[in-house]
């Protein structure tokens, strides 16, 4: 996910904000002199703009001003290298998506992703810019657009028509949650379990496979209980009352209690509801119910995201009604599958 053109007219607005980010009410004014920079950061200067972002810890906190978002999103905009730490900050538990929809606008950060890609010579991901060379084709790109819009709860069915520049990241009204500290313990589990599942970037080594595994089962022995007893308590919260990222780290939480069946049994329907309302991305909804008919029912599925179609397999998993998969798949905007994916290697 990433952008830039129009450089000089973002470069010369964000040194007219300089002034104002450095005295909002967030505490972070040590972020003035990254602000203040004309033009792009070098790596040098990026690496220090994170490591002052993470030491600051203010993605974190429940309230930012909307001066405050937008700086920060014009800043991140302009790093180079450290592309690791860059996704850690848009894309992580606790980076700018996290905040979408409650005082960072859909809208605005689809496009800065999008800029960012741009820049970078990759394919936006959200298409709110005119078409580019790096694009991806036509025949996909609409799905692959809609696919991503529905993550951040835009409506995929509406196509964004272009934005030439760069839209405002902060909401003009926030949302806050009706249930912060709720929020705070989703978006804590939540960053705790993909923590745990996050493998070595060079693979497994040694004895290192079997660590990754009990740090997993580890990891899942403390939330498990606690996202029992919210599940419990509140179902599947909603993003009115934990922020859409909320609801998606309950998700994710849900997904991976393969030991407690009843309570991925029973966050199905709950799911689909959600999913019907645009609160929740429909590959989430279509991840945890194929998981509980294949992994925990050992029953066909619907939309073919678990396991193998080899019968010879131990992860074997049919598909049903497999000639009409890719339109279910296709109604969550999720890419078609190949015969092969669907019925397997023919012998």
């Amino acid at each position: 996910m990433h952008l830039r053109y129009c450089l000089l007219v973002i470069a010369v607005g964000l040194a007219r904000a300089g002034a104002a980010f450095a005295f909002t009410s967030d505490g972070i004014a040590a972020l003035a002199n990254f602000q203040a920079v004309s033009g792009e950061l070098n790596e040098v200067q990026s690496k220090k703009f994170f490591d002052t972002l993470a030491e600051s810890r203010m993605l974190q906190r429940s309230e930012l001003s909307p001066r405050t978002i937008d700086a920060i999103g014009d800043v991140i905009a302009r790093t180079n290298g450290g592309d690791e730490r860059r996704s850690e900050y848009l894309d992580g538990f606790y980076g700018l998506w996290s905040r979408v929809g409650i005082d960072v606008d859909p809208l605005g950060f689809a496009n800065l992703e999008d800029r960012i890609a741009r820049k970078q010579g990759e394919p936006q991901p959200f298409g709110t810019l005119a078409r580019g060379k790096a694009d991806y084709p036509v025949a996909d790109a609409q799905r692959i657009y809609a696919a991503a819009r529905d993550m951040i709860g835009l409506d995929p069915r509406t196509p964004a028509a272009p934005i030439h520049g760069k839209a405002t990241l902060a909401m003009a009204k926030p949302l806050h949650p009706t249930l912060p500290a709720l929020r705070a313990e989703l978006m804590r589990l939540g960053s705790l379990d993909q923590e745990a599942r996050r493998e070595p970037a060079g693979g497994f080594q040694g004895g290192d496979e079997k660590a990754f595994i009990k740090r997993m089962s580890d990891t899942d022995a403390y939330t498990l209980p606690r996202v029992k007893a919210i599940f419990d308590r509140y179902g599947i919260p909603s993003p009115m009352q934990v922020g859409r990222s909320g609801t998606h780290a309950a998700f994710l939480l849900i997904q991976h209690a393969v030991n407690e069946p009843g309570l991925m049994r029973g966050a199905v329907a709950q799911a689909k509801q959600l999913t019907d309302r645009g609160q929740l991305p429909g590959i989430d909804y279509a991840l945890l119910s194929d998981r509980v008919d294949c992994v925990l029912d050992h029953r066909p599925q619907q939309f073919g995201t678990q396991g193998s179609r080899d019968p010879k397999s131990y992860w074997y998993c049919p598909i049903a009604d497999p000639e009409h998969v890719n339109q279910r798949r296709a109604a969550l905007h999720m890419a078609p599958l190949a015969k092969e994916r669907i019925y397997g290697k023919a012998d």
